[in-house]
């Protein structure tokens, strides 16, 4: 009699559909920096490192994360802001040629 393949085949499609968001998300996650140990356990973000921080200044005032991908404001904003301020900001930032400055929600940010 045959084996039939439904359960391995079951098995890895469990296995896949969980693998394949994890491994996506943990690529595009910024190392934290830290680097001191506070404990002898080992696992803690200062026994690995992944992803460090790099920053490329692609002119115009702008600085991308070549982590992430995302592109920032290389100057601080002169002031503190309202959330209705700061999105008022973004939009009159006017750096040539980028005209979609904005907020990022907190989802994205995650």
């Amino acid at each position: 009699m045959k084996k039939k393949p439904f359960p391995h085949l079951l098995i890895l499609a469990v296995v896949m559909f969980f693998m394949v968001p994890v491994l996506a998300f943990a690529a595009s996650v910024p190392d934290t920096g830290q680097t001191q140990s506070y404990t002898n356990t080992f696992g803690e973000d200062s026994d690995y490192t992944c992803n460090p921080h790099s920053y490329t200044d692609i002119g115009y005032g702008v600085v991308m994360d070549n982590v992430t991908g995302l592109e920032w404001q290389q100057a601080k904003a002169p002031d503190i802001y309202t959330w209705q301020q700061a999105n008022d900001y973004c939009a009159n930032f006017g750096i040539k040629p980028y005209s979609n400055f904005g907020i990022k929600a907190y989802t994205k940010l995650l």
